[in-house]
C-alpha cells in the first residue's frame, strides 16, 4: 500500500481525496475516493483527471453543508459513468438537500453505480465502523464509525433514540471516517473527522471506538462546537492524539457574521492548543485572522514558497500549507510533504507579524 492523501486547498471548505494506483493497470492509472468535494467539482475534476485519476471509488459526503457538497454535481458529470459509489447523510429534510433531485438522475442515467446512505452499525459494542469499499477494490479500507441509521432521525424528525445526548443541527450528525490498512483494519492511520460536534465525540469515546491516529483531520475547520466539562477540546486531542493534525480552513471566511465573529472565526484557539498539549504537528491549508492579523499583506500571498507539484482550488484567500499532502508508505508511519520547511516557514512570520497559534 502505498497512497497519497490529499487535504486539498479549497478555501473554507472540505475536500479530501485519498489516490493509490488501479489494481491490474499500467503506471500513471490512479484512483480515488473523495471524502468531501468543496465548492467547484469542475476545477476539481480537472485537477484529478490531471494527475491521472481514471476513476473515482467513492464520493463520501460527511455532511450537507455548502461548503463540503457544493461541487458534487459538476464532479459527477465530469466523471459520468465512472464513479463506484456516492454515500450521504441524511442530516436534513430532503427538500434541503441541495443534491437531492439530482441523485434521482444520476440513478436513472447510471451517471453513478450506487447511491447510498452513510451511516455506521447500529450496535453498542465497539468495533471498527462500516466498511466501504469491496474487498479487493483498493490497497486500503475505509470505515464510517458515525452517525448510525437512528441519529440523523433524531436530529431531522424528532425521533427518539437511546444513549447520550446529541448536539443540535446537522454537525451534530456529521459522518466520521477511519482509514486503515486492510492487513490491519483495528490500526487507525488517519481519522477524517468532517464538521462532527463535541456530543458525537464524546458519544464515539464512551462507546469505545479507538480514536488514536496518526493523521487527525480536524473536525469543523479546527472549530467544533458544542465543547462541555465532560468532553470538549482537550478531551478531543487526548482521544485521538495524533502525531500530525490538518486544518482545512480559508482565509476569507464569509459565514462569519458581526454579531458572533468572535466564536465562529476558525479555528479555534482552545482546539490548536489542545493539539500542541498532545505533541500534534498542526498544519492549516490557509492562515487566518485567528494566526495575523492581516494574512493578506503576506508577500506572493503564500507562506511557504509554491513548489512545481502545489495544488491550489481555492479562489482566493492566503495559503499557508496550501493544499497538505500526505504520504502513506507501506509499512511507516503517513508523512507530510514539505512539513520542516512549512514550519521554518511560519516560524519566520515572528519577526512581521504575531506568533501564530500552530507554533511554540
Amino acid at each position: 500500500m502505498h497512497l497519497g492523501i490529499y487535504c486539498l486547498n479549497v478555501g473554507q471548505g472540505n475536500c479530501i481525496a485519498v489516490v493509490d494506483q488501479m489494481p491490474a493497470s499500467p503506471l500513471g492509472a490512479f484512483q480515488a475516493t473523495l471524502i468531501d468535494v468543496g465548492t467547484d467539482g469542475a476545477r476539481l475534476g480537472r485537477w484529478l483527471g490531471s494527475i491521472g485519476v481514471r476513476r473515482i471509488l467513492a464520493i463520501i459526503a460527511t455532511h450537507n453543508d455548502r461548503d463540503h457538497i457544493r461541487g458534487l454535481d459538476r464532479l459527477v458529470h465530469a466523471y459520468a459513468k465512472r464513479i463506484g459509489q456516492i454515500r450521504f447523510v441524511l442530516d436534513r429534510t430532503e427538500p434541503q438537500i441541495p443534491f437531492y433531485v439530482c441523485v434521482q438522475e444520476w440513478s436513472d442515467r447510471k451517471l453513478v453505480g450506487s447511491v447510498d446512505q452513510l451511516d455506521a452499525p447500529a450496535t453498542a459494542t465497539p468495533g471498527v465502523g462500516r466498511a466501504l469499499l469491496d474487498p479487493g477494490e483498493a490497497s486500503y479500507q475505509l470505515y464510517c464509525i458515525y452517525p448510525t441509521i437512528f441519529d440523523p432521525a433524531a436530529i431531522v424528525r424528532g425521533a427518539t433514540r437511546t444513549g447520550p445526548r446529541l448536539g443540535k443541527g446537522p454537525n451534530a450528525v456529521s459522518g466520521v471516517i477511519r482509514l486503515a490498512r486492510v492487513t490491519k483494519p483495528d490500526e487507525v492511520l488517519i481519522l477524517f473527522g468532517g464538521d462532527l460536534d463535541f456530543p458525537g465525540w464524546h458519544r464515539l469515546h464512551e462507546t469505545g471506538y479507538r480514536l488514536r491516529a496518526d493523521v487527525f483531520v480536524v473536525p469543523h475547520h479546527g472549530a467544533p462546537r458544542a465543547a462541555s466539562d465532560e468532553f470538549g477540546h482537550r478531551h478531543l486531542a487526548e482521544a485521538v492524539r495524533p502525531r500530525i493534525a490538518t486544518i482545512s480552513v480559508g482565509t476569507q471566511q464569509s459565514h462569519v457574521r458581526p454579531a458572533n465573529v468572535a466564536t465562529a472565526r476558525h479555528p479555534h484557539p482552545e482546539m490548536i492548543s489542545a493539539l500542541r498539549q498532545v505533541d500534534a504537528a498542526v498544519v492549516c491549508t490557509q492562515i487566518t485572522g485567528r494566526c495575523v492579523a492581516d494574512p493578506t499583506v503576506i508577500p506572493d500571498r503564500s507562506v511557504l514558497p509554491r513548489g512545481p507539484l502545489d495544488i491550489d482550488l481555492s479562489r482566493s484567500g492566503t495559503a499557508c500549507a496550501g493544499s497538505v499532502v500526505i504520504e502513506v508508505p507501506n509499512r511507516e508511519h503517513p508523512r507530510v510533504l514539505r512539513l520542516p520547511e512549512h514550519q521554518a516557514a511560519v516560524n519566520n512570520l515572528r519577526v512581521a507579524y504575531e506568533t501564530p497559534l500552530c507554533r511554540p
